[in-house]
């Protein structure tokens, strides 16, 4: 029985059926497609995340604690691959005579880094003229003190005579905001901006030019990324991880934790770009909508499920809400789907040139529908294509289509 019955099915079905194999096939894949971009997407907003980071975390020392010991548990964290001792220390100023005029700045700061530094952490320091090793002046304090390679500065130290230096190279510190936070701190506490006048020192001449004075240890380490994907997951290990350690110094170190900052950036705050909120109280979409959105260079899509958002995420969150219609699905991947079509084909490249320009809801057609649109053949069942289309006539069939739009 059910053997005739497809067999019947397939002698006078078969197109049919193949059209509908083909279109769930499509939906399959599309779906299938949407994913993989979700995916990379994410994958691409982490991996620029932590790029953008050049230490992961900078563990500053505490008072009273030993910094050979707290190097030595740091190292031997999970995950991590370097770890390095910095030294801080703040001086009265720099001092400077080039040309028969002397230069004097400000307050500024001397860090003493170790040998392979550099190494370790190549995004830290760029050098813009003369070695890349010995005693390096921040870009800022060479233009202050007008000072270039080969120079000597002297080092005003609190509550000791001051002590002269050969100036090898000028550096810029690209991330000097994160190099200088204060570590531990909440964000409205940290400075507004870094030192102007920063001079780095090999370890060794900072030992004997400052070390018998006031100074910070940070020990600075490059961890392997987070194996995650998604910003929020691997944002969620990179603070357990943080969490971890600091327990582990038992109140030896704080821990700066720059890869957490950088994910929670890239996803755990309201972002630059725009966070649409797919929902039924958002503003119902509409082309004009569509274009807005696909102006925008960067732009996520929020999808709940069942009940909604959580409306700390659409207060805090979201930038905007937005509706594909009045009535119920059961998630918001759909919607999001929908969106994600929309704005494609309006994105340079998408269609060919000029063929979205006229369409329905399209400003050509002041927001309307378009003309009824036939294909072959010519006749079908009786029912005819109207015969000014078949005329080859361009000016009558535009004329044509202008009285039909809908």
């Amino acid at each position: 029985m059910i053997i005739a019955w497809l067999r019947g099915l397939l002698s006078r079905r078969l197109g049919r059926l193949l059209a509908v194999s083909t279109g769930i096939a499509l939906a399959v894949a599309l779906i299938a497609a949407l994913g993989a971009f979700l995916t990379a997407s994410q994958s691409t907003m982490t991996a620029r995340a932590l790029r953008s980071v050049a230490v992961d975390w900078q563990v500053e020392v505490q008072p009273g604690a030993n910094p050979a010991v707290a190097l030595r548990q740091v190292a031997a964290a999970p995950d991590v691959m370097s770890a390095l001792a910095v030294q801080f220390a703040a001086v009265n100023g720099f001092q400077a005579t080039v040309g028969g005029t002397t230069q004097t700045t400000g307050a500024g700061e001397v860090l003493g880094l170790p040998p392979d530094y550099r190494t370790a952490f190549p995004q830290q320091i760029r050098t813009l003229t003369g070695a890349d090793t010995g005693v390096l002046l921040a870009q800022q304090a060479a233009a202050n003190l007008r000072v270039r390679p080969g120079d000597t500065i002297r080092i005003e130290r609190a509550g000791r005579p001051a002590t002269s230096v050969t100036v090898a190279g000028v550096v810029d510190l690209p991330l000097a905001d994160t190099l200088f936070q204060k570590v531990g701190a909440l964000p409205q506490s940290q400075p507004s901006a870094p030192p102007d006048n920063v001079l780095l020192l090999p370890s060794a001449t900072f030992t004997q030019l400052l070390g018998n004075g006031p100074s910070t240890v940070q020990i600075h380490v490059a961890r392997r990324a987070p194996a995650q994907s998604s910003p929020a997951a691997a944002y969620r290990v990179a603070v357990g991880a943080g969490h971890n350690l600091e327990a582990q110094l038992a109140g030896a170190g704080v821990v700066g934790n720059n890869v957490a900052a950088a994910l929670d950036a890239a996803y755990g705050g309201r972002p630059s770009h725009p966070v649409i909120a797919l929902s039924p109280q958002g503003r119902q979409l509409t082309q004009a909508i569509v274009e807005e959105l696909a102006a925008e260079e960067h732009l996520a899509l929020l999808s709940a499920r069942f009940e909604g958002f959580d409306e700390r995420i659409v207060e805090h969150l979201a930038s905007d809400a937005i509706s594909v219609g009045p009535y119920v699905l059961s998630n918001g991947d759909l919607p999001a789907m929908i969106v994600l079509d929309a704005i494609a084909r309006r994105l340079p490249g998408a269609l060919s040139e000029g063929s979205g320009e006229l369409e329905s809801f399209s400003d050509e057609l002041a927001g309307g529908l378009e003309y009824p649109h036939y294909t072959r053949p010519a006749e079908f069942r009786g029912w005819r294509v109207p015969g000014v289309l078949l005329s080859g006539d361009h000016a009558r069939i535009d004329s044509w289509r202008k009285e039909h739009v809908r």
